[in-house]
């Protein structure tokens, strides 16, 4: 069996196959190896991987944010909101009320 050594922490571990570190969860790579020209192949590598794909962002999953788009008012609309009052104390009540929404989502 080979000896293992983690890229992170340096942990040594004896496997037949390539693996992961049990203290970190960081690969791990046979020994004698030179850290910097493992990371350096590691980056090319998902690099060239990556730059060639062609990405459709349709397909992409952005979780809540098709349904938050919709459910908040634009920029416009509370812009109408607050400067249609027409007293002081209601244009700063609604501009203060809507600063704090926007704050809190």
């Amino acid at each position: 069996m080979k000896k293992y050594q983690c890229i992170a922490c340096g942990t040594v571990k004896e496997s037949k196959e390539s693996c992961t570190c049990p203290v970190c969860g960081y690969m791990m790579f046979p020994q004698p190896y030179e850290r910097s020209e493992v990371m350096i192949r590691e980056i090319r590598s998902l690099a060239d991987k990556t730059i060639g794909q062609e990405i459709d962002v349709s397909t992409l999953d952005f979780g809540k944010l098709r349904n938050d788009i919709d459910r908040f008012p634009d920029f416009q609309k509370i812009k109408v909101y607050v400067t249609k009052s027409e007293k002081t104390e209601t244009f700063y009540r609604r501009l203060k009320n809507s600063a704090e929404q926007m704050q809190r989502y």
